[in-house]
């Protein structure tokens, strides 16, 4: 039997400022840069792309 069949899933608090995504840039100066994204950005992300297809 996988040992993961005997654990138990405990659903995670996600409040809207942690962090979801880490995305790296392709930086213009040569270097690229990271970009930390939170639950917040993903979100806002998300209603700007349903007003803008979904008018």
């Amino acid at each position: 039997m996988a040992l993961g069949v005997q654990g138990q899933y405990i659903r995670p608090i996600i409040k809207k400022q942690d962090i979801a995504f880490i995305q790296y840039t392709g930086g213009t100066t040569g270097i690229s840069k990271d970009a930390t994204l939170t639950h917040a950005n993903m979100i806002a992300s998300l209603q700007q792309a349903e007003g803008l297809f979904n008018p």
